[in-house]
């Protein structure tokens, strides 16, 4: 199996996605250390003489800053973008509910269910008072199942 194509986003990219029209800002060019006198080296490197890997890398010191300011930037677009998508999906999701919601109606035989467990609670010790009530939850719900097999 072939390898699965990479997907590169630029700071460009994201800015035209996000509709924002920027100036390109002039791409300054970093003079090599040897080029800059008086550069703010710590003191013991001034008294040495610099090695290629050292130069190199304070070199690439001013790319690295430049590449997080980018960073920095699209990550702000990012966070802006995703409160907007995040106020689009509640909105979506509170309509949704709206239209696809619907009421709950009372319960079949409510009034006779409350009786029956209240005189159940009542009367621990003698079961039989509680004959008619819970015979009027069976005849109530009976006939709640029946009309509901009918439709």
């Amino acid at each position: 199996m072939g390898q699965a194509p990479r997907i590169t986003f630029t700071v460009g990219l994201i800015e035209k996605v996000a509709g924002i029209k920027k100036e390109e800002p002039e791409k300054a060019v970093v003079p090599p250390v040897s080029a800059l006198p008086g550069a703010p080296l710590p003191n013991a490197l001034r008294s040495q003489s610099l090695s290629p890997d050292a130069t190199r890398l304070i070199n690439q010191d001013a790319r690295l800053s430049r590449q997080l300011h980018a960073a920095r930037e699209v990550n702000g677009l990012l966070i802006r973008n995703e409160a907007e998508e995040a106020d689009k999906i509640k909105l979506h999701a509170e309509k949704l509910v709206k239209n696809v919601s619907v009421s709950l109606r009372p319960f079949n035989c409510e009034a006779e269910r409350k009786a029956c467990t209240e005189c159940f609670a009542s009367s621990q010790l003698d079961a039989s008072k509680c004959l008619s009530a819970a015979e009027a939850y069976r005849a109530c719900s009976n006939k709640s199942f029946a009309s509901v097999a009918v439709q």
